[in-house]
């Protein structure tokens, strides 16, 4: 969640402003409750490095395709 949050976070920042577009950024997140957390669901839990960017990438293509 944390490598997921930090790309949104840094894609909808104003760099003018110095502040992120929250408003973009709360829509992203009720997105959330459309992914299955479920253990055998599509979001399965990956160990290591390697595997937490595997499930971050995930998740930011579920709240782009929502």
């Amino acid at each position: 969640m944390a490598i997921a949050g930090n790309k949104i976070v840094t894609e909808n920042f104003w760099e003018k402003s110095q502040q992120s577009d929250s408003v973009k950024i709360a829509q992203l997140l009720l997105n959330l409750k459309e992914i299955d957390w479920l253990s055998t669901g599509d979001l399965k839990y990956l160990q290591g490095a390697a595997g937490s960017k595997v499930l971050a990438n995930d998740i930011l293509n579920c709240l782009k395709l929502s």
